[in-house]
């Protein structure tokens, strides 16, 4: 299945490394980026919105549009917008460059966080079919 378009959040010096080895593609030069996410938080039974802050910069990878941020903060309803989140980035294969990006264990977090425990089941699904596939090409049995 082709991806409609991919979004990948790194740090702020994995941005410039990521740029680097994807200059092929020809990426867009960063630039500060504030938008408005398209799901409200649905926090303490109230929804809110909620509007994310980074550098980000834009590709063309085999006709799918690929934005990568740095410095990704968020900001909830009327709260103080959050630094910018740390992580020790794992490494994520684009294009068959690896890129450092933002761990799914984290991106699971922030979902919590935000009440958006659908993308939280989804990230544990796919998780559990991956294990569940390297399980099986190491020759073990099926594990469901």
């Amino acid at each position: 299945m082709r991806p409609k378009e991919v979004e990948a959040v790194t740090e702020g010096a994995g941005l410039q490394e990521t740029l680097g080895r994807l200059s092929e593609y020809r990426p867009t030069e960063p630039a500060p980026t504030e938008r408005r996410l398209e799901r409200d938080a649905e926090i303490g039974g109230k929804s809110l919105p909620v509007l994310s802050k980074s550098v980000s910069a834009g590709l063309t990878v085999e006709g799918v549009p690929v934005l990568i941020h740095g410095d990704y903060r968020l900001k909830v309803g009327e709260w103080e917008l959050g630094d910018a989140v740390v992580f020790d980035p794992i490494v994520m294969n684009v294009a068959g460059v690896p890129l450092p990006v933002m761990p799914l264990r984290i991106a699971s977090e922030i979902y919590l966080t935000l009440g958006w425990v659908d993308r939280v089941e989804k990230i544990s699904d796919a998780v559990a079919r991956a294990h569940h596939a390297l399980h099986q090409q190491s020759g073990g049995e099926p594990v469901y």
